[in-house]
């Protein structure tokens, strides 16, 4: 592969737009990734910023969701109860008790989910 700039063999491709380099083209930055211009180093800093900024968020809401379902399961819980000795339909106590395991295993698994994501 030929340099994008120079008819010399290429070393590498800037990590943000693709072009190649050559040893005349790599900027001695000292960063890990290849950048062919500052414009591109500087796209990719705030692509990998937009980037942890969304893996924050993701963290964030799974831990939301989690405190989340975990309330709603624990109140399909009490409802399951309540429902066993005011109103002993056992079609409403099963459908409630379903969904409060269901809820409570969805708890968990965002739960999880968080925990991993923080690791």
């Amino acid at each position: 592969m030929k340099c994008s700039r120079h008819d010399l063999e290429a070393i590498g491709v800037c990590a943000y737009c693709g072009r190649a380099l050559c040893k005349q083209c790599v900027p001695a930055t000292g960063t890990a990734r290849l950048t062919c211009a500052e414009e591109c180093a500087a796209a990719l800093t705030r692509h990998d910023r937009a980037l942890e900024v969304l893996l924050e968020k993701s963290l964030q809401s799974a831990k939301a969701n989690s405190v989340y379902y975990f309330l709603c399961g624990i109140l399909c819980v009490g409802a399951t109860i309540a429902a066993y000795f005011w109103l002993p339909v056992p079609f409403l106590m099963w459908f409630l008790g379903t969904t409060a395991v269901a809820l409570l295993i969805s708890a968990a698994w965002f739960g999880r989910v968080a925990r991993k994501m923080k690791s």
